[in-house]
């Protein structure tokens, strides 16, 4: 009897289901180096800051330019370093939950570039764009941290 012929027991086929889904847990604990967040954190906060800050084209622009720049390298190095660790990254969400959590991510970040800019003009709050882009770095730092392939993890072992 060859190996494609042979019959597996519900035991072994469960067990290899475990040991599958163990090995894809590990590995979506792994994270790029922090520096790498870092970076990819600021360079998010200094377009929010350019542009909450730019008036007729002075050069604040050009720090949304740069940070923009920035912001594509170091994304792509995220990505080039999970797939250095043997994973892809899936730009859409696999789950429910995952897909919540993005929408109401890039909801808040552009709730704070709009919100920077406008208390600025309007309410001459010199200070908005730079509370506004320091809470987009951080938020944006945290989630890369905490969920650093953008899905959800499950802690608990919910199929055992």
């Amino acid at each position: 009897m060859s190996d494609k012929e042979q019959d597996y027991s519900v035991q072994q086929a469960s067990e290899a289901l475990k040991s599958i889904s163990q090995s894809q847990q590990q590995l979506l604990k792994r994270k790029p180096p922090m520096l790498l967040t870092l970076l990819i954190s600021l360079s998010y906060a200094i377009i929010i800051l350019g542009y909450g800050m730019t008036e007729h084209e002075n050069m604040w622009a050009l720090a949304i330019w740069g940070g923009f720049a920035a912001y594509l390298i170091f994304c792509f190095a995220y990505w080039y370093s999970y797939r250095l660790l043997g994973m892809k990254l899936s730009l859409w969400p696999k789950s429910k939950h995952s897909e919540k959590m993005q929408i109401l991510t890039g909801l808040t970040l552009a709730a704070l570039l709009i919100i920077g800019r406008q208390l600025r003009l309007s309410f001459d709050w010199s200070y908005s764009p730079h509370v506004c882009a320091a809470l987009s770095g951080l938020l944006l730092f945290y989630l890369l941290v905490k969920y650093p392939t953008g899905e959800y993890v499950d802690q608990g072992n919910s199929n055992a």
